[in-house]
């Protein structure tokens, strides 16, 4: 066994609260809270034959296929990078350019591919349905396209979901119960980002009780706990039915929610199938079972919870990253 350490670049950040450095710039937000992130980075640091190199990935700059920070090439500091934080996540986007880059030089965790099919509600849905996971039937459809095969499709679902791929906390999640309402929407879209539209993602709407709603949260192969909303974070559709809402983007107001062993086979199956170290899949309870109607590469990490749940944040995150170095260890 060598005894040079593991050098391991870490884009942990804080999140910050109201008041805060960057509170106002979500795209500048660690993911994990403060108690959280510093019960986490000790038990990170504290991983044996580790060496911790700090790395925001956010302040690179590429030069010539390098990714460069504070005038560091990255890939000659580190052996490897885990990165958990909020970056812009449309595709294209300068933060993944950068991860693509550095990962075909050092390996990257979560991986920027299977991260991006992750945080793309489509691809996630697709790559659920193909792993056995119950996801509701989708359609991903040419906003510029006739819409005539559209019409049929929503008559014999009765209501469908409008969705934006990426997610947004909520916001741009639309009911959709009669198709002119539909054609009316996308020739409205159409007229205002005519050249800025990559598909429509439309969901099949299955009536649900809100009080059975579940988010399981997934990290490194391990169910720590599934929590519900509470109603604050829930607003009306109309005809009694609702949608997780949060105007401001700032996650909270939640309790952990009544989940099953059927919760946690699929939150796993879900979780080896996207193949990212964290994930949460938001489940709604139908007369077949449940049904994951959303993933999120950033899901509810609470320490409330956690204690609840009785089970423990740091070693989740510290068994997530130590698995990614034995396997960044084997690779070229």
């Amino acid at each position: 066994m060598s005894s040079t350490p593991f050098r391991l670049g870490l884009c942990l950040p804080v999140r910050p609260g109201r008041g805060e450095v960057d509170f106002e710039h979500p795209r500048r937000w660690g993911c994990l809270r403060g108690e959280l992130h510093a019960q986490i980075t000790a038990a990170i640091e504290a991983l044996p034959n580790v060496s911790v190199v700090p790395v925001d990935f956010r302040d690179a700059v590429i030069r010539d296929g390098a990714v460069w920070v504070d005038g560091v090439d990255v890939a000659e500091a580190i052996d490897g990078l885990f990165w958990y934080c909020e970056i812009d996540r449309a595709p294209g986007s300068f933060h993944r350019d950068v991860l693509h880059t550095l990962a075909r030089r050092r390996p990257v965790s979560p991986d920027p591919t299977r991260w991006g099919d992750a945080v793309d509600k489509f691809r996630a849905h697709a790559l659920l349905r193909g792993a056995g996971v119950p996801v509701p039937a989708c359609v991903l459809v040419d906003p510029h396209a006739p819409f005539d095969a559209l019409e049929p499709i929503l008559e014999g679902w009765g209501a469908a979901m409008l969705k934006p791929r990426w997610g947004a906390w909520g916001h741009g999640v639309m009911l959709v119960e009669h198709a002119a309402q539909l054609r009316d929407l996308l020739g409205f879209v159409r007229s205002r980002a005519p050249d800025d539209l990559r598909g429509v993602l439309l969901e099949r709407y299955h009536d649900n009780d809100p009080e059975r709603w579940v988010s399981v949260t997934v990290v490194g192969g391990q169910v720590v706990y599934g929590y519900k909303k509470r109603a604050g974070k829930r607003v009306d559709l109309g005809n009694g039915r609702t949608k997780v809402f949060d105007p401001a983007q700032r996650g909270g107001d939640v309790d952990l929610a009544v989940w099953t062993d059927e919760h946690r086979r699929i939150a796993l199956s879900a979780a080896a199938a996207l193949d990212c170290p964290i994930l949460g899949f938001d489940m709604i309870e139908t007369a077949e079972g449940p049904l994951v109607v959303d993933e999120n590469t950033s899901p509810g990490n609470y320490a409330r919870l956690y204690d609840e749940a009785g089970t423990s944040a740091a070693d989740a995150f510290a068994t997530a990253v130590g698995a990614f170095i034995e396997r960044a260890k084997t690779m070229p």
